[in-house]
């Protein structure tokens, strides 16, 4: 009945990632998204970071960005569980680039084949992307694993650009000062915020709920087929 009313194909409150129900509503959700868009298409920066606290839009963001890419300039991999080892998340990487099952085990002979794929990406005129979805949980070593994989660079160009995206956790571990040599080669550094008072969040509110409407309105006025 609620979907009949409003002429909706799906609910507009489910508690996944889905693009195709944002409202761009939330200022600093939105210069996440734009200065990871800059990073990866103008900026040529080899790493972006997104963080902040759960549920405020940080998976939303980069799948909104993945969303934006266009196949025919990038080859893109996205981890959504980097607690594994790092050796498959590099063979997972691999895999999601080449679209066939990695089946190599060394690190070494992973870092060659990864290495490899970063040129030939390059000669056919496109950009490895890699966005590892809740980094915090990676560990220090890691996260030194994956500035190595940085170095992997021609000198005039970058061959591709990592995308970490993560909770408050990483945030203190990328800003330690042990870390600097790792935060030195971030691009953008981008922090979602909470809405900030109470009247913003009602407004916020009216504007998703008169979007769903008038999407209901338009899918009204579309003839069946």
């Amino acid at each position: 009945m609620y979907y009949e009313y409003w002429n909706l194909k799906k609910s507009p409150f489910d508690n996944v990632p889905d693009p195709t129900m944002y409202a761009a509503c939330h200022t600093s959700m939105e210069s996440a998204i734009a200065e990871t868009q800059f990073a990866i298409e103008e900026g040529e920066d080899c790493l972006s970071v997104i963080v902040r606290d759960v549920g405020l839009g940080k998976t939303m963001s980069i799948r909104i960005v993945i969303d934006s890419l266009g196949s025919e300039k990038y080859k893109i991999a996205l981890v959504t569980n980097p607690s594994t080892t790092f050796v498959q998340i590099l063979r997972e990487i691999i895999g999601q680039i080449t679209g066939k099952t990695c089946e190599e085990r060394k690190k070494d002979d992973l870092l060659e084949i990864f290495n490899r794929l970063l040129f030939e990406t390059s000669d056919e005129g496109k950009k490895v992307l890699i966005f590892i979805d809740e980094a915090n949980v990676m560990s220090p070593k890691k996260l030194e694993d994956l500035r190595l994989l940085t170095n992997m660079q021609e000198d005039s160009r970058n061959l591709f650009t990592m995308v970490l995206v993560g909770q408050m956790e990483l945030a203190k571990r990328l800003e330690h000062p042990k870390k600097a040599n790792f935060f030195q080669r971030i691009g953008t550094y981008c922090r979602i915020e909470k809405i900030p008072t109470e009247e913003q969040l009602k407004h916020m509110s009216r504007l998703v709920c008169s979007v769903q409407v008038d999407q209901g309105r338009y899918l009204q006025r579309i003839p069946s087929v």
